[in-house]
């Protein structure tokens, strides 16, 4: 059985600037999953942020030091433009109201991804397959929930500078963050590697309301050096979260 290697996008929230993203993907050619909650499609909020440092969410009236922060738009795409803003792409779920799963019980879990996947599925007539934890915190008893669900992976935020499979694809640590610091070398890195012995995936995730940082990692200018840094290459399988899930378990467990 020959091994592959796999290159997927993951970005969280559903806001206004996936747009932009979107546009740079069809350029380069690259596809992504995309995080959405059911239950605040449409809303406007504002993050709080301090060099590439997002701090907390806010309510537009939320009051907030100015001189030692600076705020950028995460306006929540609303729920009759979703399916056209995203078509061509993977929608996953990322809990119904954004709320933490660490520490939660399996009835609130299970509340949360039923009201999420109803809701996303209905207005993007996907099947929704993929799970992104708020927060990037996971649990034992939410892995179990995603896994009964039928869900094929749940991502955390916190990265590994990896590309092995992960042991438990409901408790996956993705490679990178757009923004991380040796983005480029974990890119060089991947373009190098062989996969001999087994197959290799390479994640990156972020959010897009990040590029308005304006900072050296956090930029849309940073993020098109990197599409462009890694597409295009033969041998690489450029896909969503869940294609790579999926295929790998095929390609694990043939028929």
């Amino acid at each position: 059985m020959s091994h592959k290697k796999y290159f997927t996008l993951s970005f969280d929230d559903g806001i206004e600037q996936d747009k932009k993203l979107i546009e740079l993907l069809k350029q380069y050619g690259l596809q992504c999953t995309f995080n959405l909650n059911g239950g605040l499609l449409g809303e406007k909020n504002y993050v709080a942020y301090a060099g590439e440092i997002g701090f907390m969410n806010l309510p537009p009236r939320a009051k907030i030091r100015r001189s030692l922060f600076k705020t950028v738009n995460q306006y929540r795409i609303p729920a009759d433009e979703i399916a056209q803003v995203y078509a061509g792409f993977e929608i996953a779920a990322h809990a119904f109201m954004h709320e933490p799963f660490k520490g939660a019980s399996a009835e609130k879990i299970n509340e949360s991804l039923d009201k999420d996947r109803e809701v996303l599925s209905r207005f993007t007539n996907q099947p929704i397959t993929g799970f992104a934890y708020p927060g990037g915190f996971s649990s034992e008893i939410a892995g179990k929930c995603l896994e009964k669900k039928g869900f094929l992976f749940g991502r955390e935020a916190f990265t590994s500078d990896s590309f092995a499979w992960p042991a438990d694809p409901f408790r996956y640590k993705p490679t990178c963050s757009h923004k991380s610091k040796n983005v480029f070398e974990l890119i060089d890195k991947f373009l190098d590697a062989e996969a001999e012995n087994e197959d290799l995936l390479f994640m990156m995730w972020g959010h897009s309301y990040e590029f308005d940082y304006g900072t050296e990692n956090s930029s849309l200018e940073h993020m098109e050096r990197v599409f462009e840094k890694i597409s295009g290459h033969n041998g690489i399988i450029y896909c969503t979260n869940s294609f790579a899930f999926a295929d790998h378990a095929k390609n694990k467990n043939p028929k």
